[in-house]
């Protein structure tokens, strides 16, 4: 009974989040905070897709850059030269990126350990960007490719801020839930069971090599779906986004709203998108304030917002109302 409330009330809690998100474009009315929004949308689902690869399997790396490039071009070439809709280009856009995925992860997952495979997805970063500036009778090199068309659906033009963020809140919760479903389920649990001890993990069974593949292919996807709605609500896209300075930015929102926790690239994207609005006078000490946030947070808050919210509760629970195994949040 008292797990079935519990469920209800999570429910109604999402619920309510989902109609908040809903609204925003009701009560905003600057084009400026919406477009943020629709950007710390993109951000938030690179994070969790890393957050499926990092936060779930425990394994370190830096390509949802690389994916999010991808599938920014795959989508927009998709549109312009095979003439696709919105609504065939960004499936496509996810697909085409999740193979890169695979076929990436196979060599690397199969031979490589964590450092190594870290050095390799910083090299994988690199080469993708170089090969969209220099493969310039497809991608129109370093000037970008313009003229992007913006998403129709039903005869609604999806072209301002206010209409876009629509579609991003469509893609956000679906996604979210995916990461849910993901992580509570068998699968989940063997990936879980890989970060916590990889060894023991193919000791009880668990075939360690295709979870660990599976996640990374996932998190392709995600940068693939990522990278569609990136080129399609901006219009213009350019192979000097595509940098490695934004996948530690990603990885920085990951680990401060909560490695492997559902909530956790929620937190963190939304936090390290619109905050920086705030701080524009501090943005050529960018690198630095992320980097000394990663080191705050691994001293005092190694499981993020959403872990040390997480303790905190329990604690209380425990001091106030003598819960000696307070119940943790599921699904986090």
């Amino acid at each position: 009974m008292q797990v079935t409330s519990v469920i209800n009330r999570k429910s109604l809690f999402y619920l309510a989040l989902i109609v908040i998100a809903a609204l925003i474009p009701q009560v905003v009315q600057s084009r400026y905070y919406m477009s943020v929004l629709n950007l710390a949308a993109v951000y938030l689902i690179l994070a969790a897709g890393l957050n499926i690869y990092l936060g779930y399997t425990g394994m370190m790396g830096f390509t949802q850059v690389a994916f999010w490039g991808i599938g920014s071009y795959a989508s927009a070439l998709g549109m312009i030269n095979l003439k696709m809709p919105f609504w065939t280009a960004l499936p496509f856009a996810a697909l085409f990126t999740g193979l890169i995925g695979f076929l990436l992860a196979i060599p690397s997952m199969r031979r490589l350990k964590r450092f190594y495979l870290s050095v390799t997805t910083i090299g994988f970063v690199e080469i993708t960007r170089l090969i969209l500036e220099n493969w310039e009778s497809l991608t129109k090199g370093a000037d970008g490719l313009p003229g992007i068309p913006r998403p129709v659906l039903w005869g609604i033009r999806f072209n301002t801020p206010h209409k876009f963020y629509y579609i991003s809140l469509f893609f956000v919760i679906i996604l979210t839930a995916l990461s849910y479903i993901i992580k509570n389920s068998r699968v989940g649990l063997a990936m879980q069971a890989i970060r916590e001890d990889e060894l023991a993990a193919e000791v009880i069974g668990v075939n360690t090599f295709r979870y660990k593949v599976l996640a990374f292919t996932l998190s392709a996807i995600y940068g693939g779906v990522a990278g569609s709605l990136y080129a399609h609500f901006v219009g213009y896209i350019s192979p000097n986004v595509y940098v490695f300075q934004e996948a530690v930015t990603v990885l920085c929102m990951v680990l401060i709203g909560g490695s492997g926790y559902v909530g956790g690239p929620v937190i963190g994207a939304l936090l390290l998108t619109i905050v920086p609005e705030w701080l524009r006078f501090m943005n050529e000490y960018k690198a630095l304030v992320y980097g000394a946030a990663v080191v705050v947070m691994a001293v005092y808050m190694p499981k993020g917002i959403l872990g040390a919210t997480e303790t905190l509760r329990a604690r209380i629970r425990q001091r106030f109302f003598g819960e000696k195994n307070a119940p943790v949040y599921p699904g986090q």
